[in-house]
């Protein structure tokens, strides 16, 4: 199904490194929410598009979209 999504949607993946995501997540302070914090900071690092109905992460990251 992944690679459907990547041939039909244009949907790309990244491996990013743990301690990366987790040193951006750290800096994040509109939200206690740890699992936010890591969403988040794993699109914001390449600053990719992030799919989500949260309004709260609507609020704060300017690539959402949904």
């Amino acid at each position: 199904m992944l690679s459907r999504l990547k041939l039909v949607a244009g949907l790309k993946t990244y491996e990013l490194p743990f301690e990366a995501v987790i040193g951006c997540s750290l800096e994040q302070s509109w939200t206690r929410d740890p699992f936010d914090r890591i969403i988040v900071s794993q699109a914001s690092i390449n600053a990719s598009q992030l799919a989500t109905k949260d309004d709260t992460i609507h609020k704060n990251y300017k690539y959402t979209l949904w």
